[in-house]
């Protein structure tokens, strides 16, 4: 059966597995870049807009809470082109922070959070907002496509994506009263963290500077930015936009 590291490990070996070859230009370099997530919150049944005796009956309960996420990263990158310059590809390692928040936007300013349930019993807490970060650490995979003749600076035209590994999740809630901070472990098991795995799937158009053999600096803008939904407890992702930029250093200088 093929799986998704299958098709990195063949893309990554179709990339390197001639780089010895005559007559192409290899480029090694650095990225950093910011995405800004639009995200609708994902009702879990553990928040509550109000804690009113027609909750039950309301799924539009949950109204007026509003999330974002947000994603910075850091990358190391390989860039082979192809003979005529036209066609280029692109992999390496990132490392990725996923952040997003869940907050009431209407008064009041807090939502009610199940936080035990025994019986006839239930437990809800008030909570302003719940905070969730994850670090992952990545497989990026892009195609450049470069349709004008470069001199000091050219454009080119992007379609990529990313198959992340979660390291790690942190919880932090701000809750109505101080005096419930006693329950953020608590809280933090409820919310719990999200799956082990997210693809990521965008487009965009770049454009890169410098003289040929020399550093090249590089900016680009990434729209539309496709999630799968395994990103957060909190919220589902729906589309977002970004910019990277970038420095990338010829290691193999082309041959005519």
């Amino acid at each position: 059966m093929i799986t998704k590291r299958h098709f990195c490990l063949a893309l990554i070996l179709l990339t390197f597995g001639g780089a010895t070859g005559q007559g192409r230009t290899t480029f090694v370099g650095v990225e950093t870049g910011f995405h800004a997530i639009i995200a609708t919150y994902s009702d879990q049944g553990f928040i509550r807009g109000d804690n009113s005796p027609s909750i039950d009956l309301d799924p539009s309960s949950s109204q007026g809470i509003g999330s974002q996420l947000y994603r910075g990263f850091a990358a190391i990158r390989i860039e082979r082109r192809t003979r005529n310059d036209k066609f280029g590809i692109s992999t390496g390692i990132l490392f990725s922070e996923l952040s997003g928040y869940l907050k009431k936007n209407v008064y009041p300013n807090y939502y009610y959070l199940l936080y035990d349930q025994m019986g006839t019993t239930t437990e809800y807490l008030r909570v302003r907002e719940i905070h969730q970060t994850s670090g992952y650490l990545g497989i990026p995979i892009e195609l450049h496509y470069f349709p004008f003749v470069r001199r000091m600076a050219g454009t080119y035209f992007i379609a990529g994506g990313n198959l992340n590994y979660r390291l790690f999740t942190n919880n932090k809630t701000t809750f109505q009263l101080p005096a419930m901070g006693k329950y953020e472990s608590g809280v933090s098991e409820v919310v719990g963290a999200p799956s082990p795995r997210f693809v990521s799937f965008y487009g965009g158009v770049g454009w890169r500077f410098g003289k040929e053999g020399k550093p090249r600096y590089g900016v680009e803008l990434t729209v539309p930015i496709i999630m799968t939904n395994s990103v957060s407890t909190l919220m589902k992702p729906i589309v977002g936009i970004g910019v990277h930029v970038q420095v990338q250093l010829p290691i193999k200088k082309k041959k005519k």
